[in-house]
């Protein structure tokens, strides 16, 4: 029989033998999941802004200190065929570091880039090709109303400010409009809280509402307007009816003669996302993820006064309530992506691409060098695509390909 001693020594020299086989078995699992990471994986630092606001570079911070560019994880692969919209990092031989762009053409495709669209084939994308997210401008659950939206305002007007939205009291009011005063341009809002004052206007965007009516009058109405080129988009929602309509331009929301381009009946759905979306020459209503109208508006995108960078060209988004007790619990606007037409190819004329040949564009247009300045790149220049953002912490995603639906930007 074995003594106390002899035991105590036996399990002890039992429990080192134990560490030390999970010790080995976690110093090459490590091992191993470190050569996976070098042969199929790589990290690259976002070195600029071209790709913002999908990828954010170098910036300055809320409090004005110095940010680094996000940390990016890149699967490394050379047996991809990448898809419109994918995000692909590439080689040059002019290139100290590998760069992230978007793809834009396929082999064999001809793009051109037109009134800041993608036009491929002569036509721009169909409405339910993928495209990109939409941008985000303004949110009214963490922007302040009062200095981008200008609505009546009481004691005068209808509409007052709350914590929990947009109040509008008028069951008895004919229509009032709520409207985004600000450009509608190629800037965006960073996760940090910072954001970028573009200088080109976008025709293209969408206006987001969700709202709840107490009351209804027989003539309450909800309308969602949007100004593109020389027309006016109007989406008007009843009690049982949905509607989109197209006007003037210079007219004031629900006001002038308007043509229907598309109705159905439709109940209203308390609490519901409602989307006006207009967007390479169509107009859309959406609820949640749902499209309720679809129209063409073919014509010319180019907006009234947009002629010099930086001027104004009016209202460009505007809700209007009347007839009812609502609350309006949150207000976005959005705008399209927009290609700014600067370069050598694929500008002044369409370009063909090769059997093996690649468009790539930088989603921050108006500073990026991307193939309108160097050209189309092969597909053996293409070395990668980013899957993740793994640095700082805070801004840890996954980089998901194009959205389904609408396109909105994510909460």
């Amino acid at each position: 029989m074995d003594s106390p001693t002899e035991t105590a020594v036996v399990r002890r020299s039992t429990g080192s033998r134990r560490a030390r086989q999970w010790l080995w078995g976690l110093l090459a699992t490590g091992a191993l999941a470190w050569l996976a990471f070098v042969l199929f994986f790589g990290a690259y630092r976002i070195a600029s802004g071209s790709m913002e606001p999908t990828l954010s570079g170098p910036h300055r911070g809320p409090q004005g200190e110095q940010i680094s560019g996000e940390l990016v994880l890149i699967r490394l692969r050379d047996d991809w065929a990448p898809r419109r919209h994918d995000l692909v990092v590439h080689e040059r031989g002019d290139e100290a570091d590998p760069i992230v762009k978007r793809v834009a053409g396929l082999p064999g495709e001809s793009v051109q880039v037109v009134g800041g669209d993608l036009v491929v084939n002569g036509a721009r994308l169909g409405v339910d090709e993928p495209r990109p997210a939409l941008v985000e401008l303004f949110d009214s659950n963490d922007q302040d109303v009062k200095t981008r939206l200008s609505c009546a305002w009481q004691p005068l007007g209808p509409w007052r400010a709350s914590r929990t939205g947009l109040v509008f009291e008028g069951l008895r009011r004919p229509l009032s409009r709520c409207s985004y005063h600000l450009d509608v341009r190629d800037s965006f809002r960073r996760a940090d809280g910072t954001s970028w004052d573009g200088t080109e206007q976008v025709a293209d965007g969408a206006l987001v509402v969700v709202a709840s009516i107490g009351e209804w009058s027989a003539e309450g109405e909800l309308r969602l307007s949007w100004v593109c080129g020389g027309d006016r988009f109007e989406a008007r929602i009843t009690r049982e009816r949905v509607e989109l309509l197209r006007g003037a331009a210079e007219a004031a929301v629900g006001a002038g003669p308007s043509a229907v381009l598309a109705e159905q009946a439709c109940a209203w759905r308390d609490g519901a996302e409602l989307a006006l979306v207009v967007r390479d020459q169509h107009v859309s209503l959406w609820r949640d993820d749902e499209r309720l109208l679809l129209a063409t508006c073919s014509g010319d995108s180019a907006l009234p006064g947009a002629g010099a960078r930086g001027r104004a060209v009016g209202e460009r988004a505007a809700l209007a309530l009347g007839g009812v007790e609502a609350l309006v619990k949150r207000v976005r606007v959005l705008r399209d992506q927009h290609w700014v037409p600067r370069g050598d190819y694929g500008i002044a004329k369409a370009l063909t691409l090769g059997p093996d040949e690649y468009y790539l564009l930088g989603d921050n247009s108006a500073h990026s060098l991307d193939s309108r300045s160097f050209g189309p790149l092969r597909a053996r220049e293409i070395v990668g695509q980013p899957v993740a953002v793994i640095w700082p912490p805070g801004r840890w995603r996954l980089l998901r390909g194009t959205p389904a639906g609408p396109g909105l930007a994510s909460d």
